[in-house]
């Protein structure tokens, strides 16, 4: 059976088996891949793409907000955030981000602090991380086409950021468990 594809602002793709937009109530029924019935708002839903390869619109530019995004320029949006989760790599942030969590298991009780609070640093560092914005000159390296496109930058930009935060706390997480799992192992 062929899926449709509803597609988020976020970029994220959720495949679904049926759907039904419900515009009173500005939500879409849908059942996912599993066969369980979902809600989600059409807020957050950017269209959906059919297994006949149509396109169901359901975002619209509000003509009330003066700063409002057009149906294309939330296109070009999209599809760099699209293009960012399936192609944007961060493993520098998952090494750092596990040496900062081991780092902080290991340096906590060394300045006289208990271990529990060895999260902090890491949720610091993840912090720092996420207020850091990704190179614009490397995005329109690699997508020069699209280097006047503002709303496909901050698409891609906004996406590449949170797998870098993700990809921090991942390897914080991996960082704090090893060494606390090889403290214990040691004692």
């Amino acid at each position: 059976m062929s899926q449709d594809t509803i597609v988020l602002l976020s970029g994220d793709e959720i495949p679904v088996q049926s759907y039904k937009v419900n515009t009173s109530d500005n939500l879409i029924d849908f059942v996912n891949k599993r066969g369980k019935n979902k809600l989600i708002e059409t807020d957050f839903v950017f269209c959906v793409k059919k297994s006949n390869g149509e396109e169901d619109l359901i975002y619209f530019d509000s003509v009330i907000e003066y700063d409002s995004i057009s149906i294309g320029e939330m296109r070009s949006y999209v599809e760099g955030a699209m293009i960012a989760r399936k192609k944007y790599h961060a493993p520098l942030a998952t090494i750092s981000g596990f040496v900062v969590g081991a780092g902080s298991v290991f340096l906590f009780p060394e300045v006289g602090l208990p271990v529990f609070y060895s999260p902090v640093l890491p949720g610091a560092y993840s912090a720092v991380i996420g207020s850091l914005n990704p190179n614009q000159n490397k995005i329109i390296e690699k997508y020069p086409d699209r280097k006047e496109n503002p709303y496909f930058l901050k698409g891609y930009s906004e996406m590449a950021r949170q797998k870098r935060i993700n990809n921090v706390v991942k390897g914080s997480i991996a960082g704090i468990v090893a060494m606390i799992v090889t403290a214990i192992i040691i004692n």
